[in-house]
């Protein structure tokens, strides 16, 4: 049942309001005013009805049989997709604790890209036995695929972190590989780490440079890449 009205709400969520609209409209065009707004208020009571019952207490990893296959984050959203039944979900806690249902080792990394990242969004796909999971930021993005056999990870930077953006070698030092830097300045590279323990600690570096906290404190960014260069040189 759960999973019925799950399916609805993903119905209802991919436009499938718009054909109670048209039923609503045709009927009012009609003369048929009581029953236009009878589909209103039945589109109305059942998305309620079906909002209510999709919002879970806690993430499970299968729904009736079916297993959790996509997680979407934006803003404070967070939805949940198993096959095609839409759910949704509160804390930030828990959207973390879904990525466990594919790899237990998942959480830790996406925790620190996040936070890296700060992304407006955050989609990922749970099928097969890799998560791709792909972040939108203000002024950086960036894709992980997490398997078993390592964590690749491909990154864009669009004007942030001003340190890298003077010296993208330091990129090469923390263990990526520069694909290329436009005309517009942005950087883009990639990754690969056979264990996400030292993904972690990639993402946990490149934070550090981002906000350089105090060691660059009071530096403009030319002076922190000058302390960079004289520490690691």
């Amino acid at each position: 049942m759960r999973l019925a009205l799950g399916f609805y709400r993903f119905f209802l969520e991919r436009g499938g309001f718009l054909v109670f609209l048209a039923l609503a409209a045709f009927a009012w065009a009609k003369g048929l005013y009581v029953l236009s707004a009878a589909v209103l208020a039945g589109l109305a009571a059942s998305w309620a009805l079906s909002w209510r019952a999709t919002t879970l207490k806690a993430v499970y990893c299968n729904i009736e049989g079916q297993r959790l296959t996509h997680i979407s984050i934006r803003g404070s959203s967070i939805s949940l997709r198993y096959g095609n039944s839409a759910f949704s979900v509160k804390g930030y806690g828990n959207a973390l604790a879904a990525f466990e249902c594919t790899s237990r080792k998942a959480p830790e990394l996406i925790d620190a890209v996040y936070k890296f990242v700060e992304p407006k969004l955050l989609d990922a796909d749970l099928r097969g036995a890799c998560i791709y999971a792909y972040l939108v930021g203000p002024n950086k993005d960036m894709d992980l695929y997490i398997c078993e056999g390592g964590v690749d990870i491909g990154l864009s930077l669009r004007g942030a972190c001003p340190v890298i953006m003077a010296a993208p070698r330091i990129l090469e030092d923390l263990g990526a590989t520069i694909i290329k830097r436009t005309y517009s300045g942005a950087i883009f590279a990639s990754a690969f780490f056979k264990r996400s323990e030292d993904a972690v600690r990639f993402i946990t570096s490149l934070a550090d440079f981002c906000k350089p906290g105090k060691a660059c404190e009071g530096l403009t960014a030319r002076e922190c890449l000058a302390l960079y260069r004289l520490l690691f040189s």
